[in-house]
């Protein structure tokens, strides 16, 4: 269940109730960061204590950080992608294509499959 487009997350609690509600129980949660009208270095900016409340809320839920949509860009995927791992996230989602600049969209945030391997061999577990 990817986060809402607003920082809201009595929303995104919402959506894992309902879904889970319905007989759904294999759910993971999607932080994609949040859309906001003020300028800042992120296409969506993370605003962390969002997740990191849902986390706290429901401990067992898995939570992926999607850092290509966070970033907007493929210069800050290894730093957003870091702070999702010292923040205990379960994994990433992270947008490859094999000639980025032919994508038929997101052509700036995705990466080559070789760069995804540099970057997941960049990443440290603490």
């Amino acid at each position: 269940i990817k986060n809402p487009i607003n920082p809201e997350l009595e929303l995104w609690l919402g959506a894992v109730e309902r879904i889970s509600r319905s007989g759904i129980y294999r759910i993971a949660s999607v932080h994609r960061g949040f859309s906001t009208f003020e300028k800042t270095i992120y296409r969506n900016p993370p605003n962390w204590e969002i997740p990191i409340e849902l986390r706290r809320r429901i401990p067992n839920l898995p939570l992926l950080c999607d850092p290509s949509h966070i970033c907007g860009n493929r210069e800050m995927i290894l730093s957003v992608s870091q702070t999702a791992l010292d923040l205990s996230y379960d994994g990433l989602m992270i947008e490859s294509h094999f000639n980025p600049s032919q994508a038929l969209s997101d052509k700036e945030q995705q990466l080559t499959p070789a760069e995804v391997g540099t970057l997941l061999s960049s990443l440290v577990l603490r």
